[in-house]
């Protein structure tokens, strides 16, 4: 299943993938990757590990080539030095993806962008502590304002390139300059954090 939902102008895409098999994803998929993300992929234990990678190996690369009309068996992903994929021969795009049991968001755009998809679900919340300051966890009223929160710290740890880390503590949607915006759909939290224009 895939539905598309605009945030921010941008088109985010969710892919549920609870009825994939991995075989037969496989089957269609293999031909967009390399050998070394093949590699990769194979080497998760489960299937639903297995089709979260592969789906986010191919998907930015089928996006992009229906966006340039190329074929995107001929667009290569590199990493950089903090593990932040970009795309080698196509600098002037930009690409997030997130997993959350089985579900894939992601978004393509021509300003960078950080995106966070969660399943709204009882969870120990606790990791929060970590990424938050006491006033912004205090300010949250119920469970969903949590999760907003976690995801906006988590989309914008992938705007900044950088992971979650401690430092997110100081960076809360007041003191930005970025865009946010949070919707909830069902029982998922999206969060996308995107540049401004200049």
């Amino acid at each position: 299943m895939r539905n598309v939902y605009n945030l921010l102008n941008e088109d985010v895409i969710i892919y549920s993938t609870c009825d994939d098999s991995y075989e037969v994803l496989k089957k269609y998929l293999v031909p967009y990757l390399t050998d070394d993300e093949i590699e990769k992929i194979e080497k998760y234990k489960n299937d639903t590990q297995k089709i979260n990678e592969i789906i986010s190996y191919t998907i930015p690369k089928i996006e992009l080539a229906k966006k340039l009309k190329i074929n995107a068996k001929d667009i290569i992903i590199v990493r950089n030095g903090k593990n932040r994929p970009y795309y080698r021969d196509y600098k002037n795009y930009h690409y997030s993806i997130s997993h959350s049991g089985s579900y894939v968001a992601f978004v393509l755009s021509e300003k960078n962008v950080g995106l966070d998809i969660e399943e709204r679900q009882y969870r120990n919340m606790r990791a929060l502590e970590y990424v938050a300051n006491v006033k912004e966890i205090s300010e949250c009223k119920n469970f969903d304002d949590k999760f907003a929160l976690w995801t906006f710290k988590e989309a914008y740890s992938k705007y900044i390139g950088k992971g979650l880390s401690r430092d997110l503590i100081n960076i809360s949607r007041d003191n930005i300059l970025e865009l946010v915006q949070t919707i909830y759909i069902n029982h998922l939290v999206i969060t996308l954090v995107k540049q401004k224009n200049n």
